[in-house]
């Protein structure tokens, strides 16, 4: 087994002492491992990464995560990205933030991974709303690769895109992991989308861990209800 890289204690969150949002979450995630957490929206996926990322702090509980190199990607592309800077521009200023290459190296290191990426050079010279959305998010989530996070967190960064795109995104993420392997947290309520990339699922139902099994066992007996259920809906459509 694995170093732990991620644990959470009886973790439990409510806002304002109102409705509780997440109720007594034990969960470890080894180093390098990729883990899905899947829940319909709503059930606190969410609140869930943002506790990861020290955004909230529990009402109870405690969380360990073991580094401080943890970088989220988010669905909505278009907002992450400064409308008057070129995408070349945006991709160098992390870098020049977190690293000490040169500039020119950074150049480099942006221009290979474009390539390696299946998008055009010609892309980098554009500024975001002259890109498609499935590029602009490609984009995006190779800003968060090319600093290199010992943990990343996707929040539904697949949602708003075609199949393809999708895809691609899926692609992008485990050629980077093949290359130099990370934790991966992919959250999501695709079940497909966890299930092409993920090693390992969580689901949680309204604020509770319900289930957490690998990947491969998935269509087994021994899967809660509700998964059953999330399983049945996906294979209908």
């Amino acid at each position: 087994r694995g170093n732990i890289m991620i644990k959470l204690d009886n973790i439990s969150f409510n806002y304002h002492k109102q409705q509780t949002v997440l109720s007594h979450i034990n969960l470890t995630i080894e180093d390098n491992e990729i883990v899905g957490i899947l829940g319909e929206s709503g059930s606190g996926k969410s609140t869930l990464s943002s506790l990861l990322l020290h955004e909230l702090k529990p009402t109870t509980g405690y969380i360990d995560v073991d580094t401080h190199d943890i970088l989220p990607v988010f669905q909505h592309a278009s907002d992450s990205f400064n409308p008057k800077l070129t995408i070349q521009q945006s991709l160098a200023e992390p870098l020049l933030y977190y690293k000490k290459h040169t500039t020119q190296h950074i150049d480099q290191m942006i221009q290979n991974t474009t390539s390696s990426f299946d998008l055009s050079l010609s892309l980098l010279s554009k500024y975001p709303n002259e890109l498609s959305g499935g590029q602009l998010q490609r984009f995006n989530l190779l800003r968060t690769l090319l600093v290199k996070p010992k943990v990343l967190i996707c929040d539904e960064i697949t949602s708003n895109l075609d199949v393809i795109a999708e895809q691609h995104m899926l692609d992008i993420l485990t050629a980077n992991y093949r290359k130099h392997p990370y934790t991966l947290i992919m959250i999501s309520h695709d079940l497909s989308v966890i299930q092409r990339i993920c090693h390992r699922i969580i689901v949680i139902k309204d604020g509770a861990l319900v289930d957490d099994f690998a990947t491969n066992q998935l269509f087994s007996h021994h899967r809660h209800p509700y998964t059953k259920q999330l399983v049945a809906l996906y294979e209908s459509n």
